[in-house]
């Protein structure tokens, strides 16, 4: 730990640990039960409208091809999220450690500089990450409305149907519409908080500080003398 910076080692132990014992936990398990009520919807409707399942088909191959873009963007994102918030904190805490240094050469200006800066790219970031989840959640639901409509015209058009049964068929699509844009907020946060993950993975396999293989031996009468010469030292308080 001593060639890691002291921002990431204290965004890791406060927020990471956090989201991936507590809220990336919370969010499989609502994803797991979103997709199954989604699973029984489908099939509920695929049961009377076999050709649901063509529509299903066509429109998971564009849902699957927007979370390909979804993911190759935030990944990114995401790095550059935890990199800028760890400089927020890094930044924070050592003036906080050196503040009488601080005081003394009156570099307040120049902390307030440096920390407004650091927190601009913070916020720059998390807006993108916000704008990206929403960029997801509207495709998702534009995907959702076209699997309502196509339920609804197939259940229109088959005169064979009964009313009740159009009804079940018509209500279960609500269903899927429902879930389905929740389900996909959930997949976004889980993909998002994997990024802690990541960083449990990744600190687990640093290497360990080895204890030194033979250990120097201190002569007897040590130290033998005490001296401490300064030769041309300044030491102005301004």
């Amino acid at each position: 730990f001593h060639v890691t910076p002291i921002g990431t080692l204290l965004s890791y132990f406060s927020k990471d640990v956090d989201t991936y014992d507590d809220v990336l936990v919370d969010n499989m398990l609502m994803f797991f039960i979103l997709f199954w009520i989604l699973i029984f919807a489908f099939g509920v409707v695929a049961f009377k409208l076999p050709l649901f399942l063509a529509i299903i088909g066509g429109l998971a191959v564009v849902y699957l091809y927007v979370v390909r873009i979804f993911i190759r963007t935030s990944v990114p994102l995401k790095k550059a999220a935890g990199e800028s918030q760890s400089q927020v904190v890094a930044h924070t805490a050592e003036t906080l450690s050196g503040l009488a240094v601080v005081r003394a050469f009156r570099m307040q200006d120049h902390f307030l500089t440096d920390n407004l800066k650091f927190q601009t790219r913070s916020t720059v970031v998390t807006f993108s990450l916000t704008n990206l989840s929403l960029w997801l959640a509207f495709r998702a639901d534009i995907i959702g409305s076209l699997l309502v409509l196509g339920c609804c015209l197939l259940a229109v058009l088959d005169s064979s149907m009964s009313a009740a049964i159009a009804g079940v068929i018509v209500s279960n699509s609500f269903q899927i519409l429902l879930f389905f844009s929740i389900m996909s907020r959930f997949l976004g946060e889980i993909h998002d908080n994997m990024n802690a993950v990541e960083a449990a993975r990744r600190y687990s396999e640093l290497e360990a500080e080895h204890e030194p293989i033979a250990e120097m031996e201190i002569p007897t009468v040590w130290p033998s003398e005490g001296e401490i010469n300064f030769e041309g030292v300044v030491m102005p308080y301004l």
